[in-house]
């Protein structure tokens, strides 16, 4: 696909704008495309995101995944978007995977306890059966979080068929909790 001249130009122009064309390999939410784009724009901040979407969008550069959510917008490049990025910033764009649920990945990426927990039981659900307690507890040294916080963002992840549960024997409240197949796939694009 070719890139006209005129937009070529207009994504070139701009600190801003070519920061964040350069960061946008995956669908991201604003937030995650700001601390992205900072490391290249130390002076870019989530306001200029959302200015810079807008922009994009009408340029017909950038599509929106999940536009009625309220938070937690989703943004990738479309076909043109792609083109321009890798003609210009000579960087190759993937394809978006068909097979994910981009409106339960917004959901998870823009919440850090759901992300940490879902990431964490990905990694380590196929190892070991996993409680809240002991996912807490390896979570631990890195993220500390407490056992109210974690066995929420397990209920809210089940609720989004993230993740499953069965109870650990017949008489115990206890469960273990493990990931389906769409929380492997929205894992292994939240790793990207």
């Amino acid at each position: 696909m070719t890139v006209p001249s005129v937009l070529s130009r207009w994504l070139r122009w701009g600190r801003q704008k070519s920061a964040v064309a350069q960061v946008l390999r995956k669908p991201m939410t604003a937030s995650e495309i700001a601390k992205a784009a900072q490391r290249l724009n130390s002076r870019l901040r989530l306001r200029d995101v959302w200015h810079l979407m807008r922009q994009f969008q009408e340029r017909d550069l950038v599509a929106c995944l999940n536009p009625h959510a309220a938070t937690g917008k989703l943004y990738m490049l479309t076909d043109l978007g792609r083109a321009a990025v890798a003609t210009i910033f000579h960087t190759p764009v993937e394809m978006v995977e068909a097979q994910v649920d981009w409106r339960r990945y917004g959901r998870v990426a823009r919440a850090r306890i759901r992300r940490l927990l879902l990431l964490g039981l990905a990694q380590w659900s196929a190892v070991l059966p996993l409680t809240a307690s002991l996912i807490r507890r390896l979570l631990r040294d890195k993220h500390p979080l407490g056992l109210g916080p974690t066995v929420r963002g397990l209920k809210e992840l089940e609720q989004f068929g993230l993740v499953k549960s069965q109870p650990v024997n017949s008489r115990s409240t206890r469960k273990f909790y493990q990931v389906t197949r769409q929380g492997h796939l929205i894992a292994r694009q939240l790793l990207k």
